[in-house]
């Protein structure tokens, strides 16, 4: 059978989750396509984008070497790999295929553990189907695979060419007195002696033997990844002289000038600072030199962390996020954040919300992306709004609020908190490759950390000192990052990236993922299915809390989820754009009237505005430093319990408008009423506002004595 219908074959043999796992990968605009054209797309890497984002070191390595393989003998001219992807695609062309038994072989992996590591990447990648097998014993490999991991740079010279190219005769005789040749001689013989050495077996042995240690390992790293490498050995070449020079102080490294003046490493002819092998001695290299396989990751000293420490601090963090993100829905209902048209929020929106928020604007930043892309913000032409009332957002709980948010990060392509004062494009229009890798990659290498240990790190310090030096001196994050792109391969960690996955370090401290350089239990369980990440998340937050005790001033402090208290009771909210009002609503209603639902409307420190909205969302513990506020139920004369509320104000029909000092109370609490009774308030009824409680005839009871203490001093 052919590849596709090979493919076809191998889909239905996969489980349903691993097929899921393969569409995944298709790119948007093609996941709606009809079963019988899948398997064409499927089967060719340019309409996969995803597909190789969760590969890990050791698969890259498998994949590396099955190219090296597949991979056709290049011709005169050479392999041209994007004459080779446009045939296949268009059913031309031979279609490629490897044996995975030698490429064991040419792993050096006859058996043991390393051999068992390798048989399970392969398992993965034909899960993954980007190999399936042909029926005959061979795989096939998806189109593009062996363009993507193969040397798909220019073929290494031959030496007698990379002779010519770049060097003149003083260059050659220095060549040939290194290798031990007569240089003074024409140019001819002389360099007709240095090619028969360095394309002679028992030659390159003898010098490979008598090459300095560091000279070794450059020859073999260079055999075993491929392509140049950067020197300072050679001055001149194109475009500035028709030929190299040896560089007459040197690199600066021994190892690469030893290589360079015996013809081990030749200039690029067509790049600056850049060598390679010739390619006689790259193949007699190649096949002797075992091709690499990361069997492991990297190991790590691992520091012990007090378990209780990391949990306080990632719920304290989990907490700050729910609050953060609540009020920034509120602020946004009442205003709506302006878009530029050359991309981002206007600098006067993150201004105001960072004010709102109380918070740096790169802090703004992510909230305002994480919200985005979690569903509770929407954008229209030209702002950025709140989303539907009916929309996923509010009619999810606290728990699968926190779970949209933290699958948001973990997918965020792009390091939001890096742009200078956060006024980078928010919305995000542009990906940087590797940064969402780098998260999943980050998350897998601490759960491999045994549970109270950790790496030590602290992302505000890390930030710190990469403010004052180019590179951080924490062992601890040099080990996260070369674990995480082990995890990863996509990842792409290097010395460029050190400052951006820095503040990704720093992000999921913010967002209670990392604290102490070790995962809280929320970090870990974000490693797996949503099911298991929101019952970690209930585990974590307050418990709903089904009883009340009301104070004198007929408020009550509710800790937790307030549960079936928040029924049909008088509330006291504010609209966007209008004054403090008292309303009875039946259910409760989101703030800016953001459609059906049972919320808690936070209580903010005392004497200032509340400026949130409400959802449903547990209240702040007061045991836990900076969320000490509390969140109040109102007592219903009709015996029901009021919606968790703010601050109470003034009806539109007091002097001031409703601007200023709170309303009284309307009414008591009675036990002895039936639910639908009201009882006289003992005034007049002329300050109520509009749609509030109606009074009645009656007297006052008597307020309990056992009343509740205030959390914050006296009552307010």
């Amino acid at each position: 059978m052919n590849r596709i219908q090979a493919l076809r074959e191998h889909l239905r043999a996969l489980p349903v989750e691993c097929v899921a796992d393969v569409l995944s990968t298709l790119a948007d605009g093609l996941r709606g396509l009809e079963p019988r054209y899948l398997a064409h797309r499927l089967s060719d890497l340019m309409h996969r984008p995803g597909a190789l984002d969760t590969l890990t070191l050791p698969q890259r390595d498998l994949l590396k070497a099955a190219a090296e393989i597949a991979a056709p003998e290049p011709g005169e001219h050479g392999y041209d790999p994007a004459l080779s992807v446009a045939l296949r695609a268009m059913g031309h062309g031979e279609s490629m295929t490897v044996d995975w038994l030698r490429v064991l072989e040419l792993m050096d992996l006859p058996s043991g553990q390393s051999r068992r590591a390798a048989e399970a990447a392969i398992a993965g990648l034909t899960a993954r189907a980007l190999t399936w097998p042909t029926g005959g014993g061979d795989h096939h490999l998806v189109t593009g695979l062996v363009e993507r991991f193969g040397n798909d740079r220019q073929r290494p010279p031959r030496v007698s060419d990379a002779l010519d190219a770049c060097y003149n005769l003083p260059e050659v005789r220095r060549v040939a007195l290194a290798l031990g040749v007569d240089p003074t001689r024409g140019r001819h013989l002389v360099q007709r002696d240095v090619v028969s050495v360095l394309t002679d077996p028992g030659r390159l042995r003898a010098l490979f033997e008598a090459a300095p240690a560091g000279a070794k390992d450059l020859m073999k790293a260079l055999a075993a990844h491929g392509g140049p490498m950067g020197t300072y050995c050679f001055v001149g070449g194109p475009p500035f002289e028709p030929k190299f020079r040896f560089r007459r102080e040197g690199s600066g490294d021994p190892d690469t000038d030893w290589l360079a003046e015996r013809g081990l490493i030749v200039p690029c002819p067509h790049e600056q600072e850049q060598a390679m092998l010739p390619l006689e001695v790259d193949d007699y290299l190649k096949e002797r030199t075992p091709r690499p396989f990361a069997q492991s990751p990297p190991g790590f000293a691992a520091v012990p962390i007090d378990e209780s420490l990391v949990h306080n601090e990632g719920r304290d963090a989990l907490l700050g996020l729910l609050g953060s993100v609540d009020r920034l829905v509120g602020e946004v209902a009442r205003a709506p954040l302006s878009l530029r048209k050359s991309g981002g929020i206007t600098v006067r929106d993150q201004t105001r919300v960072a004010e709102v928020l109380g918070q740096p604007r790169e802090h703004t930043a992510l909230w305002i992306e994480l919200a985005h892309r979690a569903g509770a913000l929407a954008r229209t032409e030209g702002n950025l709004t709140v989303d539907e009332p009916d929309s996923a957002w509010f009619r999810a709980g606290p728990a699968e609020r926190l779970t949209a948010l933290l699958r948001a990060w973990t997918d965020l392509p792009a390091v939001v908190t890096l742009g200078p004062d956060g006024r980078g494009a928010v919305p995000l229009q542009e990906e940087e490759p590797g940064v969402a890798p780098f998260r999943t990659g980050m998350l897998l290498a601490l759960a491999d950390l045994p549970e109270g240990y950790g790496t030590g790190i602290n992302g505000e310090a890390v930030l710190e000192e990469l403010a004052r030096r180019e590179f951080p001196e924490a062992e601890g994050l040099w080990w996260l990052f070369e674990a995480a792109s082990w995890h990863r391969d996509a990842a792409m960690v290097g010395a460029e990236r050190v400052r951006p996955f820095a503040h990704v370090v720093r992000e999921a401290e913010r967002v209670g993922v990392l604290a102490y350089g070790a995962l809280t239990p929320v970090g870990r369980a974000l490693s797996g299915s949503d099911a298991a990440l929101t019952e970690a998340l209930y585990e974590l937050l307050p418990p709903v809390q089904e009883t009340v005790r009301f104070q004198g001033d007929l408020t009550a402090t509710v800790m937790g989820d307030p549960g079936d208290l928040a029924g049909t009771a008088p509330v006291h909210r504010r609209r966007p754009g209008r004054r403090w009002i008292r309303k009875r609503v039946a259910p409760v209603r989101h703030f800016g009237g953001q459609g059906p639902e049972r919320g808690v409307h936070r209580r903010p420190p005392p004497r200032r505005a509340v400026r949130g909205g409400c959802g449903r969302f547990p209240a702040p513990d007061p045991g836990i430093p900076g969320q000490g506020h509390r969140s109040r139920a109102r007592a219903d004369p009709g015996g029901g319990l009021c919606q968790l509320c703010a601050v109470r104000g003034r009806g539109p029909g007091s002097r001031d408008g409703g601007r200023s000092s709170p309303a009284r109370p309307t009414g008591a609490l009675d036990r002895r009423h039936r639910p639908g009774q009201c009882e006289t308030s003992g005034r007049d009824d002329r300050s109520a506002p509009e749609g509030g409680l109606h009074a009645g005839q009656g007297g006052r009871e008597r307020r309990p004595s056992h009343r509740t203490r205030p959390l914050h001093g006296r009552g307010h």
